[in-house]
């Protein structure tokens, strides 16, 4: 974990800085700056962005991969204004929020930052879950550890996966991992988010209710282990970048075969035929796959993303993943980093957890047991 080198005189920019920004009002902010960013197409020597709810803007500029010096900028935002006084500004429209945020940006440059934190490579703060963030990234080489402050300082809170790659998108942090040694120093909705607890006592006994019977539906399908994930969850296995299968539910179990679990339902009581590639022969799905289907259509009629929100108070936004993890002798709901034990009619808090890999419920499990 990093060494932050000197952590008084950072707050005080940090402070500085941030009480502007405050003044956006947004539930999202991000400004980061980062030299020497490898962004899998080509080098980028210096990288700028901010981010402001939906407004973003980055810029890149290019040297030592370049014939010539470039730079190359990408921006989207939306404006106070009507249509007709959008074309009639015509190529003068320009975005003050962006404006606002470079400068911001230019307050921390200014004040050198990064020289602050000790460090070389890619910094970002971020504003989500109603509290600031540092994320320190080495891009492609190390994740970014993620850290927070309170009045005693800054504390570290987990890593994440390639920060500079979320830029526009609904939501910055997703937790690879979570260290729990200080998670009681959070306040408000950042610690609810790893502790949730129950807000609604009928929609918390309904879910209760429908992720039990589907655990039982697994159990009579198969004994292996089994990951049973929401549509509008994370897409990939990984925590990479930001995409999703947003409104496909999958079931994932060692005995299906490839791209088995994604989702199908009959039509007038028949099923579609499986067809691993479209070189293959269509055939029929395996009783297993369809149990699974079976089961997690019932979980998808029941709305349970929005039994879980009601639930615990929260809304869970596309991206964020909601799982059954079941095997013969354990079964839990994960919601991105925490864990409830399923339990005959009723679900209880289990503990944090690194982010769910859906396509290794054998080894989510394993990790999950050592929390009992």
């Amino acid at each position: 974990m990093t060494e932050i080198a000197r952590e008084t005189e950072l707050l005080t920019v940090l402070k500085t800085v941030t009480d502007q920004l405050n003044t956006l009002g947004e539930e999202l902010i991000f400004i980061g700056e980062c030299p020497n960013k490898f962004n899998d197409a080509d080098h980028d020597d210096i990288w700028y962005a901010v981010q402001a709810g939906k407004t973003f803007w980055e810029q890149s500029h290019f040297f030592k991969y370049s014939s010539v010096p470039t730079v190359r900028e990408h921006s989207s935002f939306t404006l106070d204004a009507t249509e007709e006084q959008i074309l009639e500004a015509g190529s003068a429209v320009a975005s003050d929020r962006i404006a606002f945020l470079r400068e911001q940006l230019g307050q921390l440059q200014k004040a050198d930052w990064r020289g602050l934190c000790g460090w070389d490579a890619l910094a970002a703060l971020v504003y989500e879950l109603d509290r600031w963030w540092l994320i320190l990234e080495r891009p492609n080489i190390s994740d970014g550890e993620v850290f927070t402050w309170d009045f005693d300082g800054f504390f570290f809170v987990g890593a994440v996966e390639r920060i500079d790659q979320v830029v526009g998108g609904n939501s910055a942090l997703t937790f690879k991992s979570v260290s729990d040694e200080e998670l009681d120093r959070l306040s408000g909705p950042s610690k609810a988010f790893f502790f949730p607890t129950c807000k609604e006592m009928s929609a918390h006994k309904k879910l209760s209710e429908i992720t039990w019977s589907a655990v039982q539906e697994i159990r009579l399908a198969t004994k292996d282990a089994v990951a049973l994930k929401s549509g509008k969850s994370k897409g990939f296995h990984s925590t990479g970048a930001r995409e999703w299968s947003a409104n496909m539910p999958i079931s994932y179990s060692g005995s299906l075969r490839h791209r088995e679990g994604e989702y199908r339902k009959p039509t007038n009581g028949k099923w579609p035929k499986y067809q691993q590639n479209p070189r293959a022969e269509p055939t029929e799905y395996s009783d297993l796959a369809k149990a699974l289907h079976t089961t997690i259509g019932r979980l998808e009629d029941h709305g349970w993303r929005g039994l879980f929100s009601e639930a615990f108070g929260e809304t869970l936004e596309i991206g964020q993943t909601l799982a059954i993890f079941a095997d013969k002798d354990l079964a839990a709901l994960v919601r991105d980093n925490s864990a409830f034990l399923i339990e005959p009619k009723q679900i209880s808090f289990l503990g944090i957890v690194d982010y769910p890999n859906c396509g290794r419920p054998d080894e989510v499990l394993s990790k999950l047991r050592l929390r009992l």
